[in-house]
């Protein structure tokens, strides 16, 4: 009996580390940006006259089905650009039902940001040209992608921002589909992160507000 238990043990350990195995790849990352770019707020100024985005990122994708979301919710999810900021994006991508699945390593099984990204005035210009992506994404099938870029080094260090595009193909491992480029025709701004005590003061007033309205009630 508790030799089976062993091996019914076994059985489910390894079908929990092939669940999360890499599922699709997607690579031609430093080409990403060849029109637009990385770039801080600039108030809606041109962007010939932007000041683009130079430093060192960390890079975190996200994954949604093909027809989990609408192109409405993406839309929503690349609209805070200038005012609202990324922390309204990234809250969007979990309302909509992404899921985090960049590997931390070609062949690793963990989900994460992907560290090492160079970008000199608002594009890739060094660092991990290919990520892994985990399940749930289907090998070489298609559906929604997010990149998270968080700034680690220059101006903006901590400061973040969000894009979603469609990615018609999601590779496979070790084959990896070339990432959409220019997705959008959209700038991925990177915005100030709120710390922490800023989120749960403006998460206790919006309680307060909730309270006084029902009691009016």
């Amino acid at each position: 009996m508790i030799m089976e238990k062993r091996i019914a043990l076994a059985a489910l350990a390894t079908c929990f580390s092939f669940g999360t195995l890499a599922q699709g790849s997607v690579g031609n990352i430093q080409n990403m940006f060849w029109s637009d770019g990385i770039q801080p707020p600039q108030s809606h100024e041109p962007v010939a006259s932007s000041t683009w985005f130079t430093g060192n990122a960390t890079n975190t994708l996200y994954y949604a089905a093909a027809g989990a979301v609408t192109q409405t919710q993406i839309n929503a999810i690349n609209a805070p650009d200038y005012s609202d900021g990324s922390p309204a994006a990234v809250a969007l991508l979990g309302i909509y039902g992404f899921v985090e699945v960049s590997a931390t390593s070609l062949t690793g099984s963990t989900t994460n940001a992907v560290s090492g990204f160079e970008v000199t005035d608002g594009g890739f210009s060094g660092g991990p040209n290919t990520i892994s992506l985990l399940s749930p994404v289907p090998t070489d099938g298609s559906g929604w992608l997010a990149m998270v870029l968080t700034a680690v080094s220059g101006t903006y260090t901590g400061w973040e921002g969000v894009l979603a595009w469609s990615q018609p193909n999601l590779g496979a491992p070790g084959n990896p589909a070339n990432i959409v480029t220019d997705p959008g025709g959209l700038n991925l701004v990177i915005t100030p992160i709120p710390e922490p005590g800023t989120l749960a003061l403006a998460a206790l007033g919006g309680a307060s507000l909730l309270l006084l309205r029902f009691r009016k009630h």
